[in-house]
């Protein structure tokens, strides 16, 4: 939770793009972003997400008692990830349900039906969702109902270097999609993370 939250702060994100085994000062390409955060949710925002997510939810209360909902990775109209404001969480979770109209209910998970959407990596349809003390990734494609982690913090910090990461990589490739004369194969970097991905 701690690096999460650090990572929020950080005063100069962005992604750098090269050709693997370039040097850092002849990169291809540097994407700056940033991260706007909402400000820190009132009491009665703080009792409404209670009543929502149940028991197990004081680390996603900690973190919207600081921030009431944030979109990371922005540049320009483009973004990576969003967690949702508290007022937004009804509309967004009738968006979300959308996409399970087609499914009867014994195709669906459990957390499908019972859990509460609070983000989503930004239009894609794939949402982060909140059940029973636990955050399940909700891939439209299908995925699975394995849980992330035991609590917010462990689906942050104890895969940190593994899923976030891949989010971020996610957020990238989107960011960049627009952008032309890039090589198929890129290295990103944000701040000291690499990741060699292919476009």
């Amino acid at each position: 939770m701690q690096k999460f939250m650090e990572h929020l702060q950080d005063s100069r994100p962005g992604f750098r793009c090269s050709k693997p085994g370039s040097r850092e000062s002849r990169l291809e390409h540097e994407v700056q972003v940033r991260h706007d955060l909402g400000k820190a949710a009132s009491q009665d925002e703080i009792e409404i997400l209670c009543s929502k997510l149940g028991e197990g939810c004081e680390q996603l209360i900690d973190l919207y008692s600081q921030h009431n909902g944030m979109t990371l990775y922005v540049e320009g109209e483009d973004a990576g990830i969003t967690f949702f404001p508290i007022e937004s969480f009804e509309e967004r979770n009738s968006e979300w349900h959308e996409w399970l109209d087609d499914l009867e209910e014994d195709e669906m998970w459990d957390f499908q039906k019972s859990g509460i959407a609070f983000g989503e990596i930004v239009a894609s349809g794939n949402y982060f969702v909140f059940w029973e003390g636990k955050i399940y990734y909700a891939d439209h494609d299908g995925g699975d109902d394995v849980p992330y982690g035991d609590t917010f913090s462990t689906s942050l910090t104890a895969s940190w270097r593994t899923r976030l990461s891949f989010y971020w990589m996610l957020a990238a490739i989107h960011v960049m999609a627009k952008s032309s004369g890039f090589p198929k194969n890129m290295l990103l970097r944000f701040n000291n993370d690499a990741r060699q991905v292919e476009k």
